[in-house]
């Protein structure tokens, strides 16, 4: 398991091998050999003209550069050709958007690049995004974290990120967690959210550094002040069981609810649970089924499952054995549930077949596959 990915939330986690303890350096490590190896890495599709084109406006959108305010094209390229690298930066990006000139990809990372080698840490970076998805140029991964480590090393937060990432996973970099842990700690310490939230992971799951789960929730409490998802998520997890921080469930259901009204599938069902339950918010099951409903609908079988349930005791809402049968086939289909919670459910659903007519389990069969592509469509 690499520090960035979380398992999908409607997969099951698996338990990995605890890699030996290490001291994250203070200073740039020197390279050395892997300390374990990693079981998943971030896979880069070909991407289609459309899909590049996506990229680079959300690049842009992030990058909120436009031509100097009564600058005109000449007068940015004269300066450019001048040798001002803010100049040559600022015209490579006119290139990718195409303000006043057709968008040219040659002519964008041409500028880039002049930037780039006057030391512009940005052009460094957005040099280091090209090469690494292939916008424009050949992909080229080596490249890439050459350009990030040069960009890092002006302490560019993004860039000491995307390095880290490298470094995780292998990708332009021999595989290497002291680096990676080194590269994450720099971009945290400048504030980058992303980057905390790796550092709290690791330091949770004790990858290539000694277990601290007061410093894994240090750092997720820091991501998730700044609305990082995946860190309001575990930071509600740490909270619900009092690990690494006291245990508060009133704590836990405010971080799961942040994380869950921004669509994470297992804050959805972890809140709603909360309200099932009455831990941490008053019991509610009109807001049970609100958030069951969320995470069902999204492919979490735990979710679809505890949805029938729900239907099949009526508890907060109008029995309905149809409806109760339908999510419980649901969640059969999508699997990924423990064996315990299996079995829990093929007993569930022998119990509603004998309690339904034939007409009532061809109902539900119907309302089931409706379901289900509602499903597939929310998971495109």
């Amino acid at each position: 398991m690499d520090f960035r990915a979380r398992p999908p939330a409607n997969q099951q986690s698996h338990k990995t091998t605890r890699a030996p303890t290490r001291k994250t350096p203070t200073t740039e490590p020197t390279k050395e050999k892997s300390l374990q190896p990693h079981s998943t890495t971030e896979v880069l599709t070909t991407m289609t003209p459309k899909r590049t084109i996506y990229i680079i406006a959300l690049l842009l959108i992030a990058l909120g550069v436009t031509k100097t305010q009564g600058q005109s094209i000449e007068e940015l390229k004269e300066q450019a050709e001048a040798g001002n690298r803010e100049a040559q930066f600022e015209l490579g990006t006119i290139y990718i958007e195409g303000i006043e000139v057709i968008e040219n990809f040659t002519e964008a990372i041409h500028w880039w690049k002049k930037a780039a080698l006057q030391e512009h840490a940005e052009a460094q970076y957005h040099l280091g995004r090209v090469y690494d998805e292939g916008m424009g140029v050949e992909q080229d991964l080596v490249e890439s974290t050459q350009w990030w480590r040069k960009a890092a090393r002006q302490r560019y937060a993004e860039a000491q990120y995307k390095l880290a990432l490298a470094y995780a996973d292998g990708r332009g970099e021999e595989q290497d967690f002291v680096q990676a842990l080194y590269w994450f700690r720099q971009a945290s310490e400048q504030g980058l959210a992303e980057a905390q939230y790796e550092l709290g992971f690791a330091y949770a799951q004790g990858h290539g550094i000694e277990e601290n789960h007061a410093l894994a929730a240090h750092w997720y409490s820091k991501a998730a002040s700044q609305g990082l998802v995946d860190a309001q998520y575990e930071l509600g997890n740490a909270s619900n069981e009092g690990i690494g921080v006291e245990k508060n469930h009133s704590q836990a259901a405010l971080w799961w609810k942040k994380a869950a009204s921004q669509g994470h599938i297992k804050a959805q069902h972890n809140l709603g649970m909360a309200y099932a339950n009455g831990s941490g918010v008053d019991q509610d099951f009109t807001q049970t089924i609100y958030w069951y409903r969320k995470a069902a609908l999204q492919g979490l079988a735990e979710a679809q499952h505890n949805l029938g349930r729900i239907y099949a005791n009526g508890s907060g809402v109008e029995k309905d054995l149809t409806e109760a049968y339908s999510w419980h086939i649901i969640a059969r289909a999508t699997g990924g549930l423990t064996e315990m919670q299996a079995e829990i459910l093929e007993d569930s659903i022998l119990k509603l077949r004998n309690d339904l007519s034939p007409t009532q389990i061809i109902k539900a069969q119907q309302r089931a596959t409706q379901l289900h592509d509602v499903i597939q469509e929310r998971m495109k």
